[in-house]
C-alpha cells in the first residue's frame, strides 16, 4: 500500500503545470477564431443589406414604369416638344402627374430615379397592289380572286413615321434607378425600357 502511495505522490510532483505562455497562446487562438467568425457574420450581414437595396431599386423601377404607362401618348409628345430626346430627373406635374422622379429615400437608402423619353422612328416598306392594271381594256383586279393581284415594286412611301414625312407614332421610354454601394463609393444602376404608341390617331 505504501508503495502505491509513493508512486501516486511521485506522479503528482512530476506532472508539468500549465504555463502562462500556454495560456496566452490558447487565448490568442480563441481570439483569432472569434474574429474570423465575426468577420464572416459581418460579411453576410452586408451582403444581405446589399440584396435588400437591390430589391428596393427593382420595386421603385417597377412603380415608376407602371405610373408612366398609365399616361396617354399626348403627355409624352408634349413633354418632348420639338426635341427628339429628353431626360427628366425631377418631378414633372404637367406632363407626368403622379410619377415619382428625382431623389427617393426608402428605408434610409437614397435612390435617384430618372426617365429618358425619346422619339422612336418607325419605317417599313411594302408592295402595293396595282388595282389599275388592265388587260384588253378591262380592269383585271378582283379582290376575291388572288390570281388577279398584281404587286408593284417595293416602296416605303407612307411607311416612314419620322416626324417629317409622317408624324411620330411611337416614343421610347426608359426609367433608370441608381444608388451607391460600399459606403457610397460604387455606383449601381438598373433600368427598364418600353414603348408608348399612338393608337388613337
Amino acid at each position: 500500500m505504501s508503495k502505491n502511495k509513493n508512486f501516486y505522490k511521485n506522479w503528482i510532483f512530476k506532472k508539468k503545470a500549465t504555463t502562462l505562455l500556454e495560456i496566452i497562446f490558447a487565448f490568442l487562438i480563441l481570439v483569432i477564431a472569434t474574429l474570423g467568425a465575426c468577420g464572416l457574420i459581418n460579411f453576410g450581414h452586408s451582403m444581405t443589406k446589399k440584396d435588400f437595396r437591390y430589391v428596393k431599386a427593382i420595386q421603385i423601377l417597377q412603380t415608376g414604369m407602371n405610373q408612366l404607362l398609365t399616361l396617354p401618348f399626348t403627355n409624352f409628345r408634349s413633354a418632348l416638344g420639338a426635341a427628339s430626346s429628353k431626360t427628366f430627373i425631377a418631378p414633372d406635374s404637367t406632363n407626368f402627374p403622379g410619377v415619382q422622379l428625382g431623389s427617393e429615400i426608402v428605408g434610409g437608402d437614397t435612390f435617384s430615379v430618372k426617365a429618358i423619353v425619346s422619339q422612336q422612328v418607325i419605317s417599313f416598306s411594302y408592295r402595293p397592289i396595282d388595282i389599275s392594271a388592265k388587260q384588253g381594256g378591262n380592269f383585271i383586279y378582283s379582290k376575291s380572286d388572288k390570281t388577279t393581284w398584281m404587286f408593284q415594286n417595293e416602296t416605303s412611301v407612307g411607311g416612314v413615321f419620322d416626324g417629317a414625312a409622317q408624324p411620330i407614332k411611337a416614343i421610347r421610354v426608359e426609367v433608370d434607378v441608381s444608388w451607391l454601394e460600399n459606403n457610397n463609393t460604387v455606383p449601381r444602376e438598373i433600368n427598364a425600357v418600353t414603348f408608348v404608341v399612338d393608337l388613337e390617331n
